[in-house]
């Protein structure tokens, strides 16, 4: 025995023996001041050997073991806590989400915490879940399948599943009375009872009614499924998603982004005279196709979250802190939970697909969620003639309006935006000719896979 620990047991005031507590306690002292470490008393426990801890554990093996569980690895780098990695937001691209998911809090007992966490049912939060790719995959493709190869009212038969969304499905269909193919979304079975799901998917068919423009997508009917939950019935539309040519190019030219914001431009104007505003104005909802006589046409998807002049009190009550939209393409407002939105936030959001187009890059980034939008919030977007060398500085200028931190500073409308953008491109016509001659259309059993995002996506507000 070592000088420090005849010191501690003579420190100690507790019974030898008798007293599993006391006797407890004099062993952890002994141990921490033992000449061979804290590992063990070779006199006490014999030498030590691999397994001789898991034969017979001493005193804080427990508390080792615990710390390995939550993230402590001998020998190794320090690794986050188990709580912490929990709660960190799930990167985006990773897992195909749009919005930051959290882990629950789960409560003091680190062993609760982790059977909690171990179970995806009680991962669900709000809606979204943070299970990975392939369980999502796997839990999500024999959902709604059930409906496959049936008929809905008498009218309209049911083929394959064209894709799952974060709260929605896409069925392939055929309207019975004239073979007419069509496209039923409904809610996922986990949302079929979620009052504002189902408002925000037939919203949809109103803002078909009451915007009268070629470039947003016709529904044409709606229902209820057996189990209560809606379905919208929308023409099949075919072409080729803005994301997937910004992927394939890189860039695009001035005169191209010009001529496709002045088409999204002139839909959205649309919208927000009939009351409506998108508020996910983004690539992947522009979808191009080629007429036959090969002229170009523009559909803007996914008006699921769109804010109406007619939604209720509770309804925007229920908005207040929360973020409707794609993370990288809100406003600020947006962004910090506001829903009080007008033409500005959908200004903003095209700015930022234009700024997209012409640097290949997006003004904000962020590591996750929250920081992304704690930087839409409190920092000024880049200027793009510094990433854009080649853009003239009055197009700049126009860019660095339309993304304005303060709603006050941007366009007011979409007629203002179009009038500043016309003088950017001199042939309309022929631009939007050569844009449709180098579209890859495909065909419509796979082009529609754009209609089938998210309906709604929730993000918690995390920034203030």
């Amino acid at each position: 025995m070592g000088a420090g620990a005849q010191r501690a047991a003579r420190r100690h005031r507790g019974p030898l023996r008798g007293d599993g507590d006391g006797r407890l306690r004099l062993r952890r002292l002994l141990r921490r001041h033992h000449p061979l470490g804290p590992r063990g008393d070779p006199g006490l426990h014999g030498p030590r050997a691999p397994g001789l801890q898991a034969l017979h554990p001493l005193p804080g093996s427990r508390r080792r073991q615990r710390r390995r569980r939550l993230g402590h690895r001998p020998g190794g780098p320090p690794r986050r806590p188990l709580r912490a990695r929990a709660r960190r937001p799930i990167h985006l691209a990773r897992e195909g989400l749009r919005g930051p998911v959290r882990g629950p809090r789960g409560g003091r007992s680190s062993r609760r915490r982790r059977r909690h966490l171990g179970r995806p049912a009680a991962r669900l939060t709000g809606f979204l879940t943070p299970a990975g790719p392939l369980r999502i995959v796997g839990a999500m493709a024999l959902e709604r399948t059930e409906l496959r190869g049936t008929t809905l009212d008498a009218r309209y038969e049911l083929g394959d599943i064209l894709g799952i969304g974060g709260t929605g499905v896409c069925f392939e269909a055929t309207r019975l009375s004239d073979e007419h193919p069509v496209v039923i979304k409904t809610l996922r079975p986990v949302f079929a009872d979620h009052p504002d799901l189902a408002r925000r998917l037939r919203r949809e068919h109103e803002v078909s009614q009451r915007v009268a423009h070629p470039s947003v997508v016709p529904v044409i009917d709606e229902g209820v499924l057996y189990d209560g939950s809606p379905y919208t019935v929308m023409e099949r539309i075919h072409g080729e998603p803005l994301h997937r040519i910004l992927r394939r190019a890189g860039t695009l030219s001035v005169p191209v982004v010009i001529t496709l914001a002045l088409k999204v431009a002139d839909v959205l104007h649309r919208s927000h005279v009939a009351g409506y505003v998108h508020r996910d104005v983004k690539p992947e909802h522009v979808i191009l196709d080629r007429t036959p006589q090969g002229n170009l046409k523009m559909w803007l998807l996914d008006y699921g979250v769109c804010a109406a002049e007619t939604a209720p009190a509770d309804e925007v009550d229920r908005e207040r802190g929360r973020v409707y939209g794609t993370p990288s393409y809100v406003s600020p407002e947006q962004a910090s939970g506001n829903p009080a939105v007008d033409a500005r936030a959908d200004v903003f959001g095209l700015g930022v697909m234009v700024f997209e187009a012409l640097s290949g890059r997006l003004p904000y980034s962020g590591s996750t969620v929250t920081n992304l939008l704690r930087r839409i919030i409190r920092e000024d977007a880049p200027r793009l003639g510094l990433l854009v060398p080649t853009v003239s500085a009055e197009l700049d200028a126009v860019v660095a309006k339309m993304l304005a931190r303060k709603r006050e500073d941007r366009y007011p409308n979409m007629r203002a935006l179009a009038r500043a953008l016309m003088p950017f491109v001199a042939d309309r016509r022929a631009t939007e000719r050569a844009i449709a001659a180098g579209l890859e259309v495909r065909s419509a059993s796979r082009g529609l896979s754009s209609v089938v995002n998210e309906s709604l996506t929730t993000v918690e507000r995390t920034a203030a």
